[in-house]
């Protein structure tokens, strides 16, 4: 996320927010194809944002040979990576 205001509503994807998660249920090389939805930041912290995430994505698996959908809506916190917290240097 880049330029964002509080409880403004911005389109998934755009210029201003791209998804980039790993989801282990669509199993490890899995790779999402289509993302549609929109997020509200909540709130700033240095480390977290709070947000209402509205996200509806499909997957399919390496080979192609499985496709599974699933919806992301309500409220979500997302924690900034640090060496602190788990993330790798």
């Amino acid at each position: 996320m880049r330029d964002i205001r509080l409880n403004q509503r911005l389109k998934i994807p755009s210029d201003i927010v791209t998804p980039e998660f790993t989801a282990t249920r669509f199993g490890p090389r899995s790779k999402g194809e289509h993302f549609k939805g929109f997020l509200i930041v909540r709130k700033v912290t240095p480390d977290q944002v709070d947000a209402y995430l509205h996200l509806d994505l499909i997957a399919r698996t390496e080979s192609g040979t499985y496709k599974q959908s699933a919806a992301f809506h309500g409220n979500f916190s997302f924690r900034q990576q640090t060496e602190e917290n788990g993330a790798t240097p």
